[in-house]
């Protein structure tokens, strides 16, 4: 999925500027190294708890009975909240989509390598 000229990824940036500046007073730029941590940290914090919410959606524990339904609609409801703090935590250093798309592309090259790699050294054991 790219990011370059998306209009989501602009619209949660868009909300996160309106959101710095309620909160703080300062436009974004304005923020200094410490206040950009800090909203990093808030965010980093808030996709835990995101991340726990997506999880008590899902019959996970082993121990229980498994076999009860999953609500999609709030499954994804939960993992896109964990992508509006994520776009966020990347528009806090004011990353651009085409940084964000160019660094999925360099990383996925380098994972996908590592898996094939993987998978080499699989079959060559068998």
């Amino acid at each position: 999925m790219s990011l370059e000229n998306n209009t989501r990824f602009q619209r949660q940036k868009d909300f996160y500027t309106e959101t710095v500046k309620v909160l703080s007073g300062l436009n974004i730029q304005q923020l200094s190294q410490a206040e950009r941590i800090a909203w990093f940290k808030e965010y980093e914090i808030c996709i835990v708890r995101e991340l726990c919410e997506a999880l008590d959606e899902l019959p996970w524990k082993l121990h229980r009975n498994n076999e009860s339904t999953i609500d999609r609609e709030k499954l994804l409801e939960e993992l896109i909240d964990v992508q509006k703090y994520l776009w966020n935590m990347m528009h806090v250093f004011e990353f651009t989509s085409k940084e964000v798309d160019s660094m999925f592309d360099r990383k996925s090259d380098i994972v996908e390598a590592r898996w094939e790699e993987f998978l080499r050294g699989k079959l060559i054991s068998l």
